[in-house]
């Protein structure tokens, strides 16, 4: 059902327009049809990361159940920096300070 849908919405000239106008748009496109492709080959043995890979640092003031940020393997920062200053347990890590 999802490819169908992606293949619908990809052949409207208007959804193409719109997202050829932005290039994050066709990042968020290029994941779909990646995803899309990923989960037709190989399904249900996909498995979901835990919550520590990948932790969207700039959705943590919205995280309802936000990790410490000691306990994340790996960050997500998007744009975060555009309007944020770096945690200081991350400017320790980031310092190589981690293991002090």
């Amino acid at each position: 059902m999802t490819v169908d849908a992606l293949l619908i919405l990809l052949e409207k000239d208007s959804v193409i327009d719109y997202i050829e106008k932005s290039p994050i748009d066709m990042l968020f496109i290029h994941q779909a049809v990646f995803t899309v492709a990923m989960l037709k080959l190989y399904g249900d043995s996909i498995l979901s990361l835990p919550q520590r890979m990948n932790y969207p640092l700039h959705l943590i003031k919205e995280d309802v159940n936000p990790l410490e940020l000691s306990q994340v393997q790996s960050i997500r920062y998007d744009n975060y920096f555009d309007d944020n200053t770096l945690p200081s347990d991350l400017m320790r890590w980031f310092n190589g300070q981690e293991k002090n």
